[in-house]
């Protein structure tokens, strides 16, 4: 019976695919990654998408409304103005600050 299990599992994990779909995160950007991209039009638009996505998340969470009234890009202004602020800081703490800041 034993041998009869060993086999079973055996095939089975021989009928498993041995490939995984991958990637790789890279972690949240420094401040000063952040302003250098800011010229670059796809990157501005990914780092400003990150941060409304955030916010979107943290109104969620909150059950709150910060920033509904407040154009896009000056929401992402505002995280630009801190990572200029605090060069030493990066788009996680910018975040946070943008939604103290809308909720405020």
């Amino acid at each position: 019976m034993n041998f009869i299990r060993c086999f079973a599992l055996i095939l089975i994990a021989l009928a498993v695919p041995n490939t995984a779909n991958a990637y790789t995160v890279n972690g949240s950007l420094e401040c000063t990654d952040i302003i250098r991209e800011h010229s670059n039009e796809d990157f501005r638009l990914a780092n400003m998408f990150w941060l409304l996505g955030y916010i979107t998340a943290r109104n969620y969470e909150d059950d709150a409304d910060a920033g509904l009234d407040v154009a896009n890009d000056k929401i992402y202004a505002l995280g630009v103005d801190f990572c200029r602020r605090n060069q030493d800081s990066d788009w996680d703490d910018a975040a946070i600050q943008v939604y103290v800041t809308l909720s405020n």
